[in-house]
């Protein structure tokens, strides 16, 4: 008799009646196809979980310690040459840095005083390349800054050893405030640090650029 019930429920039982599951699956494959939804997810991720406490008024690290990620290549960062593709390098930073402006408590005192962070230059050097199932650590750090922007280096390097595999310098422009009103809203007191001689041409690079690039007045 039971087994008679069940064979009646399952002919009745139309897929009709799980049109949201339908509709659930098919907006899941369109985010994945009209819309980067991974990096999102991962955004997300990171301000609810890696910096999001510090968006509540929790004290910040010191603003020149470094922020550490553990990095793993994986098939979805694979290129024909079975490493770590070059765009990821630059991904991983960037979710890096996020991290690190949250827990040094940057983008939430910027965010109360209405300012806004743009990424202005980056530069990567790439030293060896990162194998599948290779682990790395991504060291992100406020190295140095000037009257309007922070300049952060990023490095994966090779637990074992330190190793650097890549490097990377990024530019970080204020918009609406100066470094200085910055370090006064976070209370920082210590002493700016001395940029390496590498650094310091890479920004007189950007200058010359920006130099090149702008508009002559005719």
């Amino acid at each position: 008799m039971a087994s008679s019930s069940l064979t009646n429920t399952l002919v009745s039982w139309q897929p009709k009646e799980f049109w949201y599951l339908k509709v659930a699956a098919g907006a899941l494959a369109a985010s994945r196809l009209f819309f980067d939804s991974y990096y999102f997810v991962r955004v997300l991720l990171r301000a609810c979980m890696g910096g999001g406490r510090y968006l509540v008024g929790a004290k910040a690290k010191g603003l020149l310690v470094p922020h550490e990620t553990i990095i793993w290549c994986t098939t979805t960062d694979l290129d024909n040459w079975l490493h770590m593709n070059n765009s990821r390098y630059n991904r991983e930073c960037d979710f890096a840095r996020t991290s690190l402006l949250l827990q040094r408590r940057i983008y939430p005192v910027l965010q109360k005083h209405r300012v806004s962070l743009g990424l202005a230059a980056t530069t990567i050097r790439f030293r060896k390349s990162i194998n599948f199932l290779q682990r790395a650590i991504l060291r992100s750090k406020i190295v140095f800054w000037d009257e309007r922007a922070f300049y952060i280096e990023q490095s994966f390097y090779r637990p074992s050893d330190s190793f650097v595999y890549a490097t990377l310098y990024a530019k970080t422009t204020i918009v609406g405030a100066s470094t200085q009103q910055v370090l006064e809203w976070l209370e920082y007191t210590g002493e700016r640090p001395e940029p390496s001689p590498d650094l310091l041409s890479w920004i007189s690079y950007i200058e010359q650029s920006s130099e090149r690039l702008r508009p002559k007045v005719q």
